[in-house]
């Protein structure tokens, strides 16, 4: 589910490495020659400008720049400000002068301070789109997966070189650009908070924190960094010099009243750009600032002004309309560096799209740019073909990242001699992965494949606004060992695969009948029975084995089903013993069964003339099944029995009204809702095998099985 894209801001991650224990690890001592990083600040709605490759940036001290500015300056006044000096402050930001001078003249946001370094400050947008519709604060969430306890200690991935923390604790600002230049006080600055309670969290203010961590995670997680909420202390952030390659970006969430002044009331955030990788006064670029207080209770906007702005320090500029400052996006795909505020799907891009623009200052597409500074590919855990493919482990289950447009990766499945079915499914909270998927064969063929077009359903402003599509299912049968393919995917005019990266989980499941498929509502529980020995099914004369779920269940079956169950999938030996009923041979395949059933006391039969009977070819009939489970479970005591039948259909007065009702109350059948609101169990009709399996399921759940 995604983006949430929701606000635009420019705010700036610094990146620590920690190792596998989340402990920092040892700083390179060496000085090196170093450079300046580009100052941006951004507000919620615009998205940031990509800025030029690190090889680039000269290694311009900013002490060396002698500028004539009192202030940060902005547009067509910082071109005369900076008057000979601009050529001086172009190349100690890797631009150009012409480069700079466009920045500055397209893009109101693109500021100059005093030491030279560009900045950018963003307009919010995001409320713009929120007053297209009546905003609501409370969105609805992806469900957790990690306690509210361990919010301050997650990570994406932990011993990277490279680490993006997301303060929301508040830090100390001191000594640094934004005191000297922003006119931000010295001292304590207040973290997150939807109460003003800045002392302690709250179980919203906790969930809020963990999905947005989850949806940067996200969006950054074809790179080698580790997105964090645990403090990995300055020494793993800052980069001393260029030998030191540990380092990172910080983000500091405040609900707070002290911001840089820079940044007004209707900003979202400010940052620098390109300073994730500076060699130069690193710490005093240090950190990018979230406004959080415009959207404490929107997760989706949050991480996406999170995200945004570590773009720019990660050097990106904004992805510009044909004639806005941000590209908001079309269908319901929108570039994470434009404003793509009510687009549920939301990727890097390489600008190929006709309506995105490539920001004059930035000199490639996102992905090259942001490796170019520091964010390079994670490593890839599956290769594109069979050899030497990685097993997906014994719980069915595999997670890979893709990382790049070209990227593929094959899972070996095993052997399936019926059907198998695979799914790959994108992350939970905001995914960027579209994904394609394939089934294939022991050679490497296709034997199926499946790749939905995505779309999105619900609303931004309601906070139900979800990408639909990314997923992909498809079965298939083959030979040998079966393996199974990822890949990301496009839709024509709206998205390339370039951005289509992220988090993946792929599973799958081997039927064991032909007429199963894994989307049949009962599959889970026919599976049960073949997995416990329970069923058999019929041979199809291949080899493989139907399981006839719509088909009436016989007596003579559901006397095999229930011995099975009872005594752990297995057969009883045979006898010459008469089964005690009259219809039932010594000779039948069932006999065995069906004596144990009579002995039991589990079936009473039908009497007839000579003795019983129990017609074994005839269907198990809703209201025998429920005497069946009962006195299978011993016949319990059921109490008082309710005056009021929980069933519309089976009066107080039917023989088998106590077996019935005990089925409702241990939920063993819940029976068919009726358009009046009320229920029918339809006592007089015979159980199909699909509900068998359910029941003696249901029934095995419970543990109702005495010792």
């Amino acid at each position: 589910m995604k983006h949430w894209w929701g606000i635009g801001v420019a705010a700036m991650l610094l990146a620590v490495v920690t190792t596998a224990s989340g402990a920092p690890q040892t700083r390179a001592p060496e000085e090196a020659t170093t450079s300046a990083p580009q100052a941006t600040a951004t507000s919620q709605s615009a998205s940031p400008q990509a800025t030029s490759e690190a090889a680039d940036t000269p290694e311009v001290p900013a002490s060396e720049l002698d500028l004539d500015l009192d202030a940060p300056v902005f547009g067509d006044e910082a071109v005369e400000a900076l008057g000979d000096d601009l050529a001086a402050v172009a190349e100690r930001n890797g631009l150009t002068s012409e480069q700079l001078t466009q920045s500055l003249e397209e893009d109101p946001g693109v500021g100059i301070d005093t030491t030279g370094a560009v900045f950018i400050v963003e307009a919010d947008e995001a409320e713009a789109a929120e007053t297209e519709e009546t905003a609501d604060e409370s969105f609805e969430t992806a469900e957790l997966s990690t306690s509210l306890d361990e919010t301050f200690t997650l990570n994406s991935k932990p011993g990277s070189s490279r680490t993006i923390f997301l303060d929301f604790d508040g830090r100390t600002v001191s000594g640094t650009y934004w005191n000297e230049d922003h006119d931000v006080a010295e001292g304590f600055v207040s973290g997150y908070s939807i109460d003003s309670d800045y002392d302690t969290f709250s179980d919203a203010e906790l969930t809020v924190i963990q999905q947005v961590w989850a949806a940067v995670a996200e969006d950054y997680a074809p790179f080698d960094v580790n997105v964090t909420t645990e403090d990995p202390g300055d020494a793993a952030i800052t980069r001393t010099n260029a030998a030191d390659l540990i380092y990172g970006a910080r983000a500091l969430i405040t609900s707070g009243s002290t911001f840089p002044s820079s940044c007004s009331s209707s900003c979202a955030g400010i940052a620098y750009v390109g300073n994730i990788d500076a060699t130069y006064e690193h710490a005093k670029y240090q950190n990018a600032w979230i406004k959080a207080s415009l959207y404490p209770s929107n997760p989706p906007a949050l991480a996406l002004i999170i995200s945004h702005e570590i773009g720019h320090n990660g050097g990106l500029y904004h992805a510009q309309g044909t004639s806005t400052e941000y590209y908001g996006g079309h269908s319901n795909w929108g570039p994470i560096m434009g404003a793509p505020y009510t687009r549920a799907l939301t990727q890097w891009t390489d600008h190929s799209n006709s309506a995105v623009i490539r920001s004059s200052s930035q000199s490639g597409a996102d992905l090259t740019v942001l490796a170019s500074n520091g964010l390079t590919a994670r490593s890839d855990e599956a290769p594109s073909s069979i050899t030497d493919a990685p097993s997906v482990d014994s719980s069915g289950s595999a997670t890979g990242f893709i990382t790049s447009g070209s990227d593929a990766d094959v899972w070996e499945l095993g052997s399936c001699p019926v059907a198998a079915s695979v799914s790959v499914t994108p992350a939970a909270v905001g995914p960027n992965l579209d994904a394609k998927i394939s089934l294939l064969n022991t050679l490497g063929g296709v034997v199926a494949t499946n790749d939905p077009t995505s779309s999105q359903s619900g609303s931004w402003s309601a906070g139900t606004l979800v990408a639909t599509g990314l997923d992909a299912t498809t079965s298939g049968t083959a030979s040998g060992t079966l393996y199974v393919r990822v890949e990301p995917t496009s839709v024509s005019g709206v998205y390339p695969t370039y951005g289509s990266l992220g988090a993946y989980t792929v599973s799958w499941t081997c039927s064991s009948f032909t007429d199963v498929a894994s989307t049949h509502p009962f599959a889970a529980d026919i599976e049960w029975l073949a997995s416990e020995g329970i069923s058999t099914g019929y041979p199809n004369g291949d080899g493989t084995y139907s399981f006839d779920p719509a088909s009436p269940v016989l007596r003579e079956h559901m006397a095999a089903f229930m011995y099975r169950y009872a005594h752990d999938g297995t057969n009883p030996e045979s006898t010459t013993a008469a089964s005690g009923f009259v219809d039932v041979a010594v000779s039948h395949p069932f006999k065995e069964h069906i004596r144990w059933l009579g002995v039991s006391g589990i079936s009473t039969g039908y009497v007839v003339s000579g003795g019983k009977a129990f017609d074994p070819a005839a269907p198990v009939m809703r209201e025998h099944m429920a005497a069946f489970m009962y006195r299978l479970a011993g016949s319990p005591d059921v109490g008082d029995l309710p005056t009021v039948s929980p069933f519309s259909d089976v009066p107080t007065s039917h023989p088998f009204y106590k077996e019935i009702v005990w089925m409702s109350q241990t939920g063993i059948s819940k029976g068919y809702a009726q358009s009046d609101g009320t229920y029918a169990y339809d006592p007089a009709s015979p159980v199909w095998r699909e509900h068998m399996a359910v029941f003696l399921h249901r029934f095995d759940q419970a543990g109702l099985l005495p010792e």
